[in-house]
């Protein structure tokens, strides 16, 4: 028995006949047979390692492959370990990946060896299958890999959500469909190849990992075009799952900052109110609730649309007006709801300063109660509204008048006697006072003012007789201090008798 240690002495047999019995012999310790551990294996080498056996002071370790009937002995001669009780060897071979071999030790010293001890199993394991796909095909999973050579077939693991990975089935061939797929759920497998052996599955390696997140599918076809100033439509290929649509916008591509702007439940939004002129950047992704949370498709590529811009105004002009008032006209814009009308005035710098005189619907208007003797600038915008959104276009070429009395207009110039001369002239809208000048020539001469009157007849006495005077007018009023004139009237001439 293993362990035990035993005395004996011999006899002999001689036919019948016994010999008497020898002196009795050194004691024989019976040695225990290691029973060794498998602690790596490749298809080029076995390492094996097992607890020292007592009384041993070497080891052999012995082979055979599965179904082979005969061991091949001392693959490995191990020496006892100088320190420590546990026992390393490793044998180098060409070990076939896919096969079964079976390995025993055996315990020595100088006078016994050990039974042969219960021999162990190692398999060589297959590669991991190479080329593991995933696909998503209506509504499944299909995996697809590349056979093992001497496989008799294949088990299935799966991992949902990040768990641990478990065995969900075996196959023989190199495909497997995963049904029964669950929205928002992330899957990933992985293969390994096996041979069965005596009743006994022995299994490879793994194969790299694969997976598919089963998710709303990111929309495609999008597009962005501006039907207005201020609205912009945006389409997309409706997409299976999607029960909702979430777009966002922004004013750049790099935008950290999206606006969600709404949720739709159709593939086809109107987005309003927006400032014309202006460029606008989108982004949609589906999602349906599952289990009272969201599931998402990824964002959509990016797409933009400018909004239409609100035209400039055209063809301003003065059409007339007074000392105190202008009128104004201009061309319509094509959609344009009002017209913003613009008064300007230059300051002490030169810059003028505009103010708003109106707004209108038509394309003309009238501009009173201005200030006689002052230049005034003028200028139109037109404005769209949609909604509740107000977008104006840019301003029109400005026009501008400076704003004076009429001229006055002489409607009689006669001499009434030897020494005197009566005028009469028509009254100046706005004007208070009329300055009168004299000559002696009509063109080429000296004027010399004769008077100032706030009435239209004057007679001007004291002349020469038998001699032709002419006569020109000119209105004013003083404005904040300052004397505002018309231009002169033409010459008029007349002679005393």
């Amino acid at each position: 028995m293993a362990g035990k240690t035993y005395k004996y002495k011999e006899l002999s047999l001689f036919g019948n006949l016994y010999s008497d019995w020898s002196m009795d012999q050194p004691e024989i310790t019976v040695l225990t047979a290691p029973v060794p551990r498998v602690s790596s294996k490749t298809s080029s080498y076995v390492e094996l390692t097992w607890e020292n056996t007592a009384g041993a002071t070497s080891y052999s370790v012995s082979s055979k492959r599965n179904g082979s009937p005969k061991w091949t002995d001392n693959l490995s001669i191990v020496a006892k370990p100088a320190s420590g009780n546990t026992v390393k060897t490793t044998i180098y071979m060409p070990f076939g990946k896919g096969n079964l071999y079976h390995f025993t030790v055996y315990a020595k010293n100088d006078s016994s060896v050990s039974p042969m001890g219960q021999p162990i199993d190692v398999f060589i394991p297959f590669s991991g299958p190479a080329n593991l796909t995933s696909a998503f095909n209506n509504g499944s999973i299909d995996l697809r890999w590349t056979p093992v050579e001497g496989a008799d077939g294949y088990e299935v693991f799966a991992s949902i959500n990040g768990s641990y990975y478990n065995s969900i089935d075996h196959v023989s061939n190199t495909e497997y469909k995963f049904d029964n797929l669950a929205l928002g759920t992330d899957y990933r497998f992985k293969i390994r190849a096996y041979k069965e052996i005596d009743g006994t599955k022995y299994y490879g390696d793994y194969s790299s990992d694969t997976g598919y997140k089963y998710t709303i599918a990111t929309p495609s076809g999008f597009s962005a075009v501006a039907q207005s100033t201020s609205k912009i439509t945006l389409k997309w290929n409706a997409v299976p799952d999607a029960a909702y649509y979430e777009l966002y916008r922004a004013t750049s591509t790099t935008s950290t900052n999206w606006t969600k702007i709404g949720v739709y439940s159709t593939n086809t939004a109107n987005n309003s109110n927006l400032t014309a002129n202006k460029t606008f950047y989108y982004k949609v992704r589906g999602y349906k609730t599952v289990n009272g949370n969201k599931v998402y498709s990824d964002y959509s590529s990016i797409v933009s649309a400018k909004t239409k811009a609100v035209p400039q105004v055209t063809g301003l002009k003065i059409t007339g007006g007074t000392y105190n008032s202008v009128n104004i006209k201009w061309n319509s814009v094509p959609g344009a709801t009002s017209y913003h009308v613009y008064k300007g005035l230059k300051n002490s710098s030169g810059q003028i300063t505009w103010t708003t005189h109106g707004v209108y619907t038509k394309t003309s208007c009238a501009l009173k109660t201005l200030v006689t003797g002052n230049t005034y600038y003028f200028k139109v915008q037109a404005a769209i509204k949609e909604n509740n959104t107000v977008n104006y276009g840019s301003y029109s070429t400005s026009v501008n008048r400076l704003l004076k009395f009429a001229k006055p207009v002489i409607i009689s110039a006669e001499g009434v006697n030897s020494s005197s001369i009566q005028l009469n002239w028509k009254t100046v809208n706005g004007a208070v006072y009329y300055e009168l000048y004299r000559s002696t020539k009509k063109t080429g001469g000296t004027w010399t003012k004769i008077g100032i009157y706030n009435r239209t007849t004057v007679t001007n006495k004291s002349l020469k007789s038998k001699t032709t005077y002419y006569y020109k007018v000119r209105a004013y009023k003083s404005i904040n201090g300052t004397k505002v004139y018309s231009d002169f009237c033409a010459p008029e001439g007349a002679t005393t008798k």
